[in-house]
């Protein structure tokens, strides 16, 4: 991910993007608590090519909310450096975590830094050196800039929780099988009530990581897909 984990947006995108989670471990498992994938065949299709069976409905936010959360989210950001807020850049558009890289890596790029996206579009690396207060701040000014919609920000919803159980089950798990990983995932219940990151999936792997994108569609999230 980019500078300092920077998007780890809390343990919820932590678990809905793919981010490197900080959720509660997995208790004991059980005959009950695990499902068996063996059966789930290996597809060929696209990630763009998933919808979910059963959309959610849109998830509201006034604009006014979801601006006052990208000053507060911007702030933090800011701390985090050791810098103290100041003001930002105006907002160009809000995006969302697959857009991280495509408009990141440009906008710190124009600001002199060397950073490289990653596979599934949801972040970026880069090599900060004794420049870290410097690139601090241009990374909360290009965050200004194009801010992630909060709306994916804080705990996911049971019904976006389900959904994200869908994805893995109906793409992501046939997806890691055509790459010879066979993943073991815990059943709906157990996962919907305590989310737990999947811990087979490589996430070091640039080649699977882009055709098997770990987190669910965030438009799909948002109830718009």
């Amino acid at each position: 991910m980019r500078g300092r984990d920077l998007v780890a947006i809390g343990v919820a995108l932590a678990v809905l993007s793919g981010c490197a989670p900080e959720v509660a471990s997995p208790t004991a498992a059980s005959s009950t608590t695990i499902i068996d994938t063996s059966a789930i065949e290996p597809t060929k299709l696209p990630p763009s090519r998933w919808k979910p069976k059963h959309p959610l409905a849109p998830v509201q936010m006034s604009e006014d909310e979801k601006l006052s959360r990208r000053k507060a989210d911007l702030d933090n950001q800011a701390k985090s450096y050791g810098l103290t807020p100041w003001e930002y850049p105006a907002l160009v558009r809000w995006i969302v975590p697959e857009q991280i890289a495509s408009v990141m890596v440009p906008c710190l790029k124009q600001r002199g830094f060397i950073v490289e996206g990653s596979a599934d579009g949801r972040g970026y690396s880069g090599q900060t050196g004794s420049q870290d207060e410097a690139f601090g701040r241009a990374e909360v000014e290009c965050s200004a800039m194009y801010s992630v919609d909060p709306r994916l920000m804080g705990e996911p919803s049971q019904d976006q929780k389900s959904l994200i159980y869908d994805y893995w089950v109906e793409f992501l798990v046939p997806c890691l099988k055509k790459h010879g990983i066979n993943p073991t995932i815990p059943s709906r219940e157990v996962f919907v009530s305590t989310p737990t990151p999947m811990a087979e999936y490589p996430h070091d792997d640039e080649k699977v990581v882009k055709e098997c994108p770990y987190g669910a569609p965030s438009q799909a999230l948002l109830g718009e897909l």
